[in-house]
């Protein structure tokens, strides 16, 4: 576990660049398990590289595509909030509104709904 927290300053810097630090730091690990996988169980290393290899690359699938779902996600949240900002015009932020003009707005919100259903 030392040598595998060794690393994490690194990546942490290598995060900046989409992707690659999760990547080196997968790529890290598995040398580390399959190092220790040869000393301590007398694996033979080209079976460890393997097995070790194939669970790399299904660990940095998984996460290159978290990552890219992630920004995905992002960039459609932030466009949807210009759209309710846009459509709601002049309110105030529910942040900025006290108790009474949040209600007040939750009721007409809810009475538009209502509105449109009929």
């Amino acid at each position: 576990m030392a040598y595998t927290a060794a690393i994490i300053p690194i990546t942490t810097v290598l995060n900046l660049i989409p992707y690659q630090g999760v990547v080196i730091g997968l790529v890290w690990v598995t040398y580390l398990l399959v190092t220790a996988s040869v000393k301590a169980h007398g694996i033979k290393p080209q079976s460890a590289w393997i097995g070790f290899w194939i669970i790399c690359a299904i660990f940095v699938f998984a996460s290159v595509s978290a990552e890219m779902a992630a920004r995905k996600l992002s960039s459609e949240m932030q466009a949807w909030e210009a759209e309710m900002h846009e459509r709601t015009g002049d309110l105030k932020r529910l942040e900025e509104m006290t108790p009474e003009e949040a209600g007040q707005a939750i009721k007409d919100f809810f009475r538009g709904m209502q509105d449109q259903d009929d």
